[in-house]
């Protein structure tokens, strides 16, 4: 899409105070995901197999860049 795109950490109990429905819950689910799931390539090439048209999320994004 042509602009820079920077990961900003979000801290558990930010996010968690956020003010939309569940954001506690969401919250609790990135922190699990942070702690014990540290790498998803062994999940990535696992839906490859399953999906195997499954996008990358940069191929997803150019592909739908008219919906932004």
């Amino acid at each position: 899409m042509g602009e820079k795109v920077i990961y900003h950490h979000i801290p558990r109990e930010v996010f968690a105070e956020f003010d939309f429905p569940g954001a506690g819950d969401l919250a609790n689910t990135f922190e699990f995901n942070r702690l014990y799931i540290p790498n998803r390539q062994a999940d990535l090439a696992e839906c490859r197999k399953l999906y195997p048209a499954m996008q990358s999320f940069e191929a997803w994004l150019r592909a739908n860049k008219a919906k932004f």
